[in-house]
């Protein structure tokens, strides 16, 4: 995080893994950020089971998925909030956990299934794809 930066500055943090973010997503976050005050995230519902497994691989539990959300980037914040977050939550999974750890609330934006991020083998088969979606869209040849 941009140590230089005022508190009162704004910091936009997004994963270099997420190659497909969109320009009206981006849009979004930061509008909603400003509304905010404090900060925004996209995020999506969860639309698959959900299970918890024990070290072995067997099954031990089913969550259920209402009200839970996917968090995506970019994600949008206080400069001075995020860096005290990130000071009490070094091992956060992401900003949005180190802020929600430090006890603030923020807005949420809708996040967009074409924001996926790469962190699988299989996520590249995905992203050829929809890069060969888009250049199709475009008139590129795939």
């Amino acid at each position: 995080l941009c140590e230089s930066c005022e508190d009162d500055h704004w910091a936009l943090v997004h994963d270099a893994a997420r190659p497909f973010l969109e320009s009206a997503l981006l849009s979004k976050v930061i509008a909603a950020a400003l509304r905010d005050g404090i900060g925004a995230a996209p995020l999506s519902p969860v639309s698959q089971a959900l299970k918890k497994a024990d070290d072995s691989g067997k099954i031990v539990e089913s969550i259920p998925r209402a009200g839970l959300f996917l968090a995506q980037t970019p994600q949008m914040f206080r400069a001075g909030l995020l860096k005290t977050a990130l000071a009490k939550a070094p091992d956060a999974d992401d900003e949005c956990d180190a802020m929600h750890r430090a006890g603030f609330q923020f807005q949420s934006v809708p996040g967009d299934s074409r924001n996926i991020k790469l962190t699988y083998p299989a996520d590249f088969a995905l992203a050829e794809a929809l890069a060969g979606e888009a250049d199709r869209a475009e008139g590129r040849a795939a």
